[in-house]
């Protein structure tokens, strides 16, 4: 996710004026529908608090009951 938000973030630096709005209805749609699920119930109103929310959800996806150890997603391979 890390990368998505660098690269939205570069492209919305390029582009004319944009409204936050506009740039919460961006970023939101090419997010996967799990991520925006998780997004949806703190009924974030700025681009930056979303974009920490959804860091913060896929911290919580690949650390979450392991002890404090990472694990991988079946699709990652090492």
């Amino acid at each position: 996710m890390e990368d998505y938000i660098q690269e939205f973030e570069l492209l919305v630096s390029q582009a004319p004026a944009v409204s936050e709005e506009q740039m919460m209805g961006y970023f939101l749609v090419e997010l996967q529908s799990k991520i925006r699920q998780q997004i949806r119930p703190h009924d974030p109103k700025e681009l930056a608090r979303t974009m920490k929310i959804v860091l913060d959800s896929e911290e919580t996806t690949y650390f979450d009951g392991c002890g404090g150890q990472s694990y991988y997603p079946s699709s990652f391979n090492m």
